[in-house]
């Protein structure tokens, strides 16, 4: 992690509205990592790669299961898969 701003940004974002369903509050807590910093490697900055938000209800089956691998800007796809998700429920 590019340092302790990142986990506060994860927590920011998780917490800015505790009304919301998980998989969002979720969301909003990789965007708050991202944004506060991300990770960082031995030549700086790394954009994420990979993102899975995964919410298992109370028979233990997974109620959203979403998962971004090797794209140039995953938590953004997953907000967009996460999205499009959502509208497809209603």
């Amino acid at each position: 992690l590019a340092g302790p701003q990142v986990i506060d940004g994860m927590v920011a974002g998780f917490e800015s509205d505790p009304e919301l369903e998980l998989d969002e509050r979720l969301i909003r807590a990789l965007e708050g990592g991202r944004d506060a910093g991300g990770q960082i490697g031995t030549s700086g900055h790394v954009m994420e790669r990979s993102a899975w938000v995964r919410v298992i209800d109370q028979a233990y089956a997974p109620r959203i299961d979403l998962r971004v691998d090797w794209h140039d800007s995953a938590v953004h796809e997953l907000r967009r898969i996460h999205a499009a998700l959502l509208h497809e429920m209603r």
